[in-house]
């Protein structure tokens, strides 16, 4: 019954693993194949392997399903310009994505475009996450996976990554890798800390400068 506008959301940068589909879209999420799309009084999501249920609660989760809106736009729209743009993309939501693959993302991105970066985290996918079962989504017989662990993503070494065309990214990205696998930053854990800490880890980590950490503070550490 909340405000949802699905397209705005899955297609406004903020994450790079869904594909325009039918009527909506085809993404992963967590270790899941998911088709989503909108309907009139709701949304309706066909998943595989995982049950229904369990990836039901993740899209609640992801989409920030559980955020009244109506409640944030009350307290935003403080000037004509806000309000304008709370009018035109109404629905548009924030997304809780996992913290890991936010970061990775968000360092692939740098002076890059949304096209190329949703083609570099697919192929990061291919080369070392765990291929999906997804059968009864995938009828073309194409293989998606999940996105790597930082453990697994460390253990490539970076002139695998480079030849992913990452160019400079692919030193950033194995090197966050490690930090990550061996403790030394947990994204996870930063939203439980308050933002000036969190952003002073996020940017300890090699590539991730300001304008990276407060994209992985909005779209994945709330």
């Amino acid at each position: 019954t909340a405000p949802l506008d699905l397209a705005a959301t899955l297609d406004s940068g903020q994450a790079f693993r869904w594909n325009r589909r039918d009527d909506g879209f085809e993404g992963v999420v967590g270790n899941s194949v998911v088709l989503l799309r909108q309907t009139g009084d709701g949304l309706e999501f066909f998943s595989a392997p995982e049950p229904e249920a369990t990836v039901r609660q993740r899209l609640i989760d992801y989409l920030a399903l559980d955020i009244d809106l109506d409640d944030v736009y009350r307290v935003i729209r403080t000037d004509e310009e806000i309000g304008a743009s709370i009018d035109k993309f109404r629905g548009m939501r924030v997304l809780r994505q996992d913290p890991w693959e936010c970061l990775a993302s968000f360092i692939c991105s740098s002076n890059s475009n949304i096209q190329r970066i949703r083609r570099n985290i697919e192929d990061i996918a291919g080369l070392c996450g765990e291929p999906i079962e997804a059968e009864p989504i995938r009828a073309d017989g194409a293989i998606r996976h999940a996105f790597p662990t930082p453990e697994r993503l460390a253990s490539v070494g970076p002139e695998q990554l480079r030849r992913l065309k990452l160019g400079y990214r692919a030193a950033y990205l194995h090197q966050a890798a490690v930090m990550v696998a061996e403790g030394r930053v947990v994204p996870l854990t930063l939203r439980e800390a308050d933002y000036e800490d969190a952003i002073e880890q996020l940017t300890r980590v090699p590539g991730v400068g300001d304008k990276v950490a407060n994209c992985v503070a909005l779209f994945s550490l709330e």
